[in-house]
């Protein structure tokens, strides 16, 4: 038989023993400092000056003075001098110093956990995992309010981390809604087997809400309107519907399909112009005045507030009302279509007036001017 106890270390006392008091009371000792333990210090390496008697220490790696070669184990002052003890798995403690219940585990002393606070991980009805810590299997989860609301929160470190939200059958993930790799809101779809595919996004950046359609196609509403990509798979044929918002505005074409608003109009120091989708220019000119080029002759070149496209382009001018002695009868007028007079017909026109040599040199005529034609 031992002559100590098997988890203490009591010491025994012996059939005629001499001095049993001795004995008993270094048992007595050993129970006085291990029965509700406390430790006025963990990790300890240098003995205190001055011990109370009852004080003891978790003595740390490498102790030195009285402690030296004693790691790992209690230190006890009996009031006379210290007394080692060997701690056993699972011993518990009270540490004054930072006033936290310890657990001895694993050669170490670790702090007990107080309430639910700095789980590890919790598994309610099945296992937690280090990546999943925590873990539901039931029915259905509640989350109620505490006063007038409940708000959920999913956060993240980063733009370019994940908050979202999961949804799989047979843990096979098929549908996600989150942000995923940035700050705009996305749901993702998936079929058994197959790819993600984004099917809508709302970007705060850009302000843009936009659905994935189908066959590549996608639906796209900002802050000027709604615009539809028609073309599979491309995104550089928006084809847009047209508000009060964004019907006036750039028109613009693409290999003869519309890319900008339905209208465009503008006042320029050379006249007005009034762009259409579809292709039509129309250039007006209030007053434009026709120099004294003879007596047989008034011309004028008309720079156009926007450039024609080759081909047909009508132009047409009237008289302005004038008073004075300039004869405006008996005269006839004539414009150019061409280039044949050295001008570029799509950026300017030619308007002459000419008579039958009765224009005298006393001012310009001013005239009315209209062009149509295409722009493109």
């Amino acid at each position: 038989m031992s002559d100590t106890s098997p988890r203490l270390g009591l010491p025994y006392i012996a059939p005629s023993q001499a001095q049993k008091h001795v004995t008993h009371n270094e048992a007595l000792h050993r129970l006085d400092a291990l029965v509700h333990l406390v430790l006025v210090g963990i990790d300890a390496t240098n003995p205190p000056a001055s011990p109370v008697a009852g004080e003891a220490y978790a003595i740390g790696a490498e102790p030195a003075g009285a402690w030296a070669g004693q790691a790992g184990r209690l230190a006890s002052w009996d009031g006379i001098g210290w007394q080692f003890i060997t701690v056993r798995e699972g011993w518990r403690a009270w540490d004054l110093a930072s006033g936290t219940a310890h657990v001895f585990a694993g050669d170490t002393w670790q702090a007990e956990i107080s309430g639910l606070d700095n789980l590890e991980s919790v598994g309610i009805g099945t296992g937690a995992d280090a990546v999943n810590r925590l873990a539901v299997a039931s029915d259905a989860t509640l989350l109620t309010h505490a006063g007038s609301g409940h708000q959920l929160k999913v956060n993240k470190a980063s733009s370019g981390d994940t908050a979202s939200l999961l949804f799989q059958t047979g843990y096979d993930g098929r549908a996600e809604m989150g942000l995923a790799g940035n700050d705009a809101f996305a749901v993702k779809m998936r079929a058994p087997g197959g790819s993600w595919s984004e099917m809508m996004r709302m970007d705060p950046a850009a302000q843009a809400i936009t659905l994935a359609t189908g066959a590549g196609a996608e639906l796209q509403l900002t802050q000027e309107g709604l615009a539809l990509n028609m073309a599979p798979g491309g995104v550089e044929d928006w084809r847009p519907v047209y508000s009060q918002g964004n019907a006036l505005g750039t028109v613009s074409q693409a290999g003869g399909q519309v890319t900008g608003a339905l209208f465009e109009s503008a006042n320029t120091a050379n006249g007005s112009y009034v762009k259409f989708a579809d292709g039509t220019l129309i250039c007006t000119l209030d007053a434009f005045n026709l120099a004294y080029v003879d007596s047989s002759t008034l011309r004028g070149d008309w720079v156009f507030p926007h450039a024609f496209a080759s081909g047909a382009r009508i132009l047409n001018f009237v008289l302005r009302r004038k008073s004075g002695a300039l004869p405006v009868a008996n005269y006839r007028a004539g414009i150019c279509l061409d280039d044949t007079e050295g001008i570029d017909a799509a950026t300017t026109g030619r308007m002459t007036i000419l008579s039958n040599g009765v224009f005298t040199n006393n001012g310009p005529l001013s005239v009315r001017a209209t062009a149509i034609g295409r722009w493109f």
